[in-house]
């Protein structure tokens, strides 16, 4: 099977959120997509390792905000990375709560949907859950992010709990082509060095302190994980 072709499926960037009673958490899906018009459904696709996917078993609600080009990478960042477990998410994220107490991100996002759970389809790693829209709303006119925005301008990578996470060496057939590529007899091979990589998100500490030096409840800026899901690679 050439699981390259799973990378020209289209897909856009959502933070799905939910309420756990006074207190809200999220995640980031890529997975949202309309079912029906009328009445309006949609169906996400959650991995059973989310705290989310938990929180929206138990209540049965949630919302979907649509992320932009311009979200900020920290909004994206803290949901997909960080546990719901250990942190409060929406801490410092600018969100509003809705009648129902339901959250959504206002900070540059297209918009947001309110939805009701009517039925969950059981697969082995993750739910998918068909929802009626309740509410919704257009919030700015950015323009939506998409997966691939966001894997090739940011250079974000997919959360090993995305429904269309692929391991790093299945090649991508729709990154563009780089027009000053040189030939290959004139690119010099690039010098590898080592590094310390968090293990949870990929991020590579490259600070100014040696990173044995750090203090021991230093956390990873990009995911909040501690130093001890750090390890040295060879980059």
């Amino acid at each position: 099977m050439d699981k390259s072709v799973f990378r020209t499926l289209s897909y856009g960037m959502y933070v799905l959120a939910t309420r756990n009673g006074d207190k809200y958490s999220g995640c980031i899906v890529n997975t949202v997509f309309q079912l029906t018009s009328e009445p309006p459904l949609i169906g996400v696709s959650v991995s059973k390792d989310n705290y989310t996917h938990d929180l929206i078993m138990k209540e049965r609600v949630f919302t979907a905000s649509v992320i932009s080009e311009n979200t900020p990478v920290a909004v994206i960042n803290t949901f997909g990375f960080r546990t719901g477990r250990k942190a409060d998410k929406f801490e410092n994220v600018t969100y509003k709560i809705l009648p129902s107490n339901l959250p959504y991100i206002t900070e540059k996002t297209c918009g947001w949907l309110e939805c009701e759970v009517l039925e969950t389809v059981d697969l082995p790693t993750h739910t998918v859950f068909i929802s009626k829209v309740l509410d919704s709303g257009v919030l700015d006119l950015e323009t939506p992010m998409t997966y691939a925005y966001y894997h090739h301008v940011i250079k974000g990578n997919a959360p090993k709990n995305a429904p269309t996470h692929l391991k790093p060496d299945v090649p991508d057939p729709t990154r563009p082509a780089n027009e000053n590529e040189k030939p290959v007899d004139e690119v010099k091979p690039k010098e590898k060095r080592t590094a310390y990589v968090c293990s949870v998100c990929g991020h590579i500490y490259d600070g100014d302190v040696p990173f044995e030096e750090l203090p021991k409840d230093w956390i990873c800026p990009t995911c909040g994980e501690g130093k001890e899901n750090f390890v040295l690679k060879e980059i």
